[in-house]
């Protein structure tokens, strides 16, 4: 018996084929796979771009990847922009704001 697997999860493993059949770097199949709603990996490239391993660091992209999976309700992600909202980042404590996690 075949069990089902959603279409997220076919996505994933299309742009996993696909990476590594081209020789994409991490960043690239994270930035892909987050595009594609994984909340996983919209929490880890936003790690990337907050710390700057593997990618520049650049924090506004890191609130909106970290804001993209906080409206997932991941918890990481919404301790991470209440970090950044509490060291003053104006764009982070709105984010916060719009998904009720103040």
């Amino acid at each position: 018996m075949l069990k089902k697997i959603s279409i997220a999860t076919v996505a994933m493993i299309v742009v996993l084929y696909v990476a590594i059949s081209y020789s994409l770097t991490i960043p690239a199949v994270l930035r892909a796979l987050a595009e594609h709603g994984n909340v996983d990996a919209q929490y880890d490239l936003a790690q990337k771009y907050y710390t700057g391993k593997g990618v520049e660091k650049d924090l506004h992209e890191a609130v909106k990847w970290y804001r993209k999976a906080a409206e997932q309700d991941l918890p990481e992600a919404i301790k991470w922009l209440r970090k950044a909202a509490d060291q003053g980042h104006t764009k982070a404590k709105k984010l916060l704001a719009e998904i009720g996690n103040q």
